[in-house]
């Protein structure tokens, strides 16, 4: 099991987690939200036993539209 919590360190993150459907969308993807008056926003996830970054971290970066990745097509035809 996981027993991790992260918080956002960029003004931009916290902007779209709580202006932009973050929370909500960080919801769909399988994230607890919390937060904490002192901490402010903080997440974790609740599960153990299966891939974290198909079920969790995947979908928040596509949700967030973000586009790190190099894209080619070796690379889509394997997924």
């Amino acid at each position: 099991m996981w027993g991790t919590i992260w918080s956002f360190g960029d003004n931009l993150d916290q902007y779209w987690l709580e202006e932009r459907g973050g929370l909500e969308e960080m919801s769909k993807c399988g994230f607890r939200i919390f937060n904490h008056d002192f901490y402010g926003c903080y997440f974790g996830i609740d599960g153990a036993g299966y891939d974290f970054y198909k079920e969790h971290w995947i979908p928040l970066y596509l949700a967030r539209g973000l586009h790190w990745h190099k894209e080619d097509s070796e690379n889509e035809n394997q997924q």
